[in-house]
This record gives C-alpha cells, sequence and structure tokens, in this order.
C-alpha cells in the first residue's frame, strides 16, 4: 500500500513535469516566431533604406552633373551591393513565383515589391504576402522616391 502510494505521487510529478516543459517549449517557440518576425521586419526596413540612400545619392549626383541622365529604371542598380535576396524583374501579377523572402522589381508598373516569408505577421492589408511601392521621379528636380502601393502595416507597425 505504501509502494502504491509512492507511485501515485511519482505519476502526479511526472505528469507536472511534462506539463511545465511543455509550457516551456510552447513559450520558446512562439517567441522564436516572434523574433524571427521581427527580423524579417528589420531586414525589409534596411533594404528600404538602402534604396532610399541610392535615391538621394543619385539626386545629388545629377545636381552636382546635370549634363548626366538619371538611372532611372531599377532602384536597386543604384545599389553598391545587390541583396542577395533579389530576384531581379518579375511582373506584380507573377508575384507569386517569387521565393518567399525575396525582393523583385516590376518594369510594367516600375514598382519594387517584397514577398514576405511569413505573411501571418501582415496586419494590412490583410491576407496578402507582397509588401509593393512605386517608384516615384520628378523629372524637373531629378528626385526619387518609394511611395507605398497601399497601407501597410506589419506586426502593428507602419510600413512605407
Amino acid at each position: 500500500a505504501v509502494a502504491r502510494g509512492l507511485w501515485k505521487r511519482r505519476s502526479v510529478e511526472w505528469v507536472l513535469i511534462f506539463f511545465i516543459i511543455l509550457g516551456v517549449v510552447g513559450t520558446l517557440g512562439y517567441q522564436l516566431r516572434k523574433v524571427q518576425g521581427q527580423a524579417e521586419f528589420a531586414t525589409v526596413q534596411y533594404t528600404l533604406g538602402s534604396l532610399r540612400t541610392a535615391m538621394i545619392l543619385e539626386h545629388l549626383r545629377l545636381k552636382l552633373h546635370p549634363e548626366e541622365k538619371p538611372r532611372l529604371r531599377n532602384p536597386f542598380e543604384l545599389l553598391e551591393v545587390m541583396p542577395y535576396n533579389l530576384e531581379g524583374e518579375r511582373a506584380m501579377t507573377d508575384a507569386h513565383t517569387v521565393a518567399p523572402g525575396s525582393w523583385f522589381f516590376d518594369p510594367f508598373c516600375e514598382c519594387i515589391a517584397y514577398r514576405m516569408q511569413h505573411a501571418e505577421r501582415l496586419d494590412e492589408p490583410a491576407g496578402s504576402e507582397i509588401l509593393a511601392f512605386r517608384i516615384r521621379f520628378n523629372p524637373n528636380e531629378g528626385l526619387m522616391w518609394l511611395e507605398p502601393l497601399f497601407p501597410m502595416a506589419w506586426m502593428g507597425m507602419r510600413i512605407g
């Protein structure tokens, strides 16, 4: 009878340990997914920042050398080092063929776009997995900028 009571107590202890470990693993998994989303967001913001900086430098180059023509077409060509995840030119209608986590340039709408790895983290627009920006150009001033095609929010943070 004593051995039986000891066995029941040990069983309860093992079940408690199992659920504690399950809770810890679940929490770590949730935090890992959250960190992955934040890392992807930071990478996208870094690339957008690099493109904006390159556009400003191109604007300054044209101001210093007005006889030269702007390099307008693809803003990725303004970068000294291309992003490792750039897939080149694709139509926006073929965005589903782009590997998740990759950028592309659409020459028809003069847009750049990013296909998300973790689309479930995109709050707005709901159900989308593409972040898209139109390339705007003011020929009088030689100024280029990126304009979001639609309102976008990622994990509660505005993009654009």
